[in-house]
């Protein structure tokens, strides 16, 4: 039983910690977001807004869907309404990034399933994949990923930059 309990522990680290920080991460982001998006600074997002800060080659479909996501209420949308809307497009997100993190993460060679990665295996599994991406270029990835700089990446790590190229 307690061994159980151990291992659920781990699982509950490794696929719930990781995105509530990250998610925390966004949950502020969108503060700021929505601030640059206000301009006129009352609390209060309309459609005119929301396009003006759209970058100009943006699909005007794919805006006018982006914009109904939040359920505009009376043309207005709100922080909370924004904010909202987007932590559950990250909640579902990372579902999925999380499932195939950990497809990926079985191919690294590791001591154990829940060891960390070195840059050797890094680089061999991306070799194999037939990455087009430099060698140098790759060797900096594996140092941005390992943010402890311990030398090696843990899943927690490698789940955060995943988590973090996606969004």
């Amino acid at each position: 039983m307690l061994l159980a309990r151990l291992l659920w522990c781990a699982c509950l680290l490794h696929y719930v910690w990781v995105p509530i920080r990250v998610r925390s991460s966004l949950a502020d982001n969108c503060k700021e977001m929505f601030a640059k998006m206000d301009s006129n600074g009352d609390g209060k997002l309309t459609w005119d807004e929301f396009k003006a800060q759209a970058a100009a080659d943006t699909d005007p479909e794919q805006l006018q869907e982006e914009w109904d996501s939040f359920e505009p209420k009376d043309g207005i949308v709100d922080l909370a309404s924004y904010t909202q809307c987007l932590l559950l497009k990250f909640d579902f997100k990372v579902s999925n990034i999380t499932a195939s993190a950990q497809e990926q993460w079985d191919c690294y060679e590791k001591k154990d399933a829940k060891a960390s990665i070195t840059m050797d295996s890094f680089l061999k599994v991306q070799t194999e994949r037939g990455t087009d991406i430099p060698l140098e270029q790759l060797k900096e990835m594996f140092v941005a990923i390992d943010t402890d700089k311990d030398g090696q990446v843990s899943f927690d790590e490698y789940l955060t930059a995943m988590i973090m190229e996606q969004m």
